[in-house]
C-alpha cells in the first residue's frame, strides 16, 4: 500500500528470519536487511540471496517494502563480484541503501531504485540536490541533525532519520578507531566497538525477536495517534521501551547537541525484564490448540512466555493451563515433557523463553 503524501514509513531492522517475521507482524511499513556481504553488520546473522523470494512471500501480503544494505566502502578488487550480487537482486527488492559510488552507479546500470545510507554524513542542501540529480530516491540523513535542520532539508527530497537504537559517539560515516587499533574498518561493517569498552561501556549489539517486536510496536502506536502524543503516551511508551534491550534514553541531536547529560549511565542493558530460554517446541497439536515442551528449565502456572521461529516470529502467553502425562500441574521441572494450551499456532522447534521482571 503506497503511504500518503507526508505520512511516515516505519522501517525496521531484521537479522533473521524471526526478526523478520516479528518486524512484519509488529506493523512495520518497510524492513531493511543485509546480505553476508557488502553490509556494515558483517557479524549479524543476515540473509542469503537464495532467502530473497522467502523475504518476499513474508512481506508481500502486508505491503512491507524491503531494503537491502550494500553500504560498506567497496575496494576495486571486489566491483565484478558487487555486480553479480546486484544483478542477482534485481526484481527482488524495493531499493538498496548504498553511498559508494561503485554501487550507485551499478543500481542506475541495472535501474534498481537507491537510497543514500547515513554513511555518506548528509547534512546539507546542496548534497541533497546533488544525489537527487544522481538519481537517488531517499537520503538517510547524518545522525547530527536536529529537528529544525531534518524540517528546513525535508523539502528537497525524500528523507529518512534514526528514531531508536544505539547511538556511536563518532560522526556519521567517519571513525577509524577499530580500524586503527585492530586492523578492522567500521566502514567495512567490521566495527569491533572499541568505544564501548571499559573507558566508556562495553556490550554486544544483537537484537531479537522480541526487541523489534516491542519497538515496532510502540513507533507504530504513537504513528497511527494521528495527533500529538500526551504526557501519557509518551509516560507509556517509555515503559514499554524499558523492557527489552536499552541502556536509558536521550534524544540524540534532535534538540541540538548532546551534553554529559545525554551519556548513557548504564554499563549494561537497562532492560526491566529478561528472557530465559526453557526449551523448544516438540509438537504442536492444531485441532486442540497445544503444544509439548521438552524443559531445560522450570515454568508454572501464570509465567509469562514468548515463543520464536522463523516462521512463527513471536508469539507472547501467559500459561494457564499445563498438564504432565495427562494430569494438570501447577508447576514443571528441567528434563519434564509438559503440555501447554495455546491460543495461536506455534511450530516444532521454535524456542521458548520464560520472561522475568529484573
Amino acid at each position: 500500500m503506497e503511504r500518503k503524501k507526508n505520512e511516515c514509513e516505519l522501517l525496521a531492522p531484521v537479522g533473521d528470519f524471526k526478526m523478520l517475521v516479528a518486524a512484519v507482524e509488529a506493523g512495520a511499513d518497510a524492513v531493511y536487511f543485509g546480505l553476508k556481504e557488502f553490509s556494515m553488520r558483517t557479524n549479524a546473522r543476515n540473509f542469503t540471496i537464495g532467502e530473497l523470494d522467502k523475504i518476499n512471500k513474508i512481506c508481500k501480503p502486508k505491503g512491507v517494502k524491503k531494503y537491502l544494505t550494500l553500504n560498506v566502502i567497496v575496494y576495486d578488487r571486489e566491483i565484478e563480484k558487487l555486480e553479480k550480487v546486484i544483478k542477482k537482486v534485481k526484481g527482488k527488492i524495493d531499493a538498496v541503501i548504498c553511498w559508494d559510488l561503485a554501487v550507485i552507479n551499478l543500481c542506475k546500470k541495472y535501474k534498481i531504485p537507491f537510497h543514500i545510507s547515513t554513511q555518506a554524513s548528509v547534512s546539507n542542501r546542496e548534497s541533497l540536490k546533488f544525489y537527487k540529480r544522481l538519481g537517488a530516491e531517499r537520503v538517510v540523513l547524518a545522525r547530527e541533525l536536529d529537528l529544525k535542520q531534518i524540517k528546513a532539508l525535508s523539502k528537497y527530497i525524500e528523507i529518512e532519520a534514526f528514531v531508536h537504537g544505539a547511538m556511536c559517539v563518532a560522526v556519521s560515516g567517519r571513525c577509524f578507531m577499530s580500524q586503527h587499533l585492530f586492523g578492522r574498518s567500521a566502514n567495512r561493517g567490521e566495527c569491533t566497538q572499541v568505544c564501548r569498552r571499559a573507558y566508556t561501556k562495553i556490550e554486544g549489539r544483537n537484537r531479537d525477536p522480541r526487541y523489534v517486536d516491542t519497538v515496532v510496536r510502540v513507533y507504530r502506536k504513537a504513528l497511527d495517534l494521528k495527533r500529538p502524543l500526551s504526557e501519557r503516551d509518551i509516560e507509556e511508551s517509555l515503559k514499554e521501551l524499558e523492557k527489552v534491550y536499552n541502556r536509558g534514553f536521550s534524544s540524540g541531536f534532535y534538540f541540538g547537541t548532546p551534553t554529559s547529560d545525554d551519556f548513557a549511565k548504564a554499563e549494561h542493558s537497562a532492560a526491566t525484564e529478561r528472557k530465559h530460554f526453557v526449551g523448544k517446541i516438540l509438537h504442536y497439536y492444531p485441532k486442540i490448540g497445544v503444544g509439548t515442551i521438552k524443559l531445560v528449565s522450570s515454568v508454572k502456572l501464570g509465567d509469562k512466555i514468548n515463543i520464536m521461529g522463523n516462521t512463527t516470529g513471536i508469539r507472547k502467553f501467559v500459561v494457564e493451563s499445563m498438564e504432565i502425562n495427562g494430569k494438570k500441574v501447577g508447576d514443571a521441572k528441567k528434563g519434564e515433557e509438559v503440555a501447554i494450551k495455546f491460543n495461536e499456532r506455534v511450530r516444532k522447534n521454535d524456542e521458548v523463553y520464560v520472561i522475568y521482571k529484573k
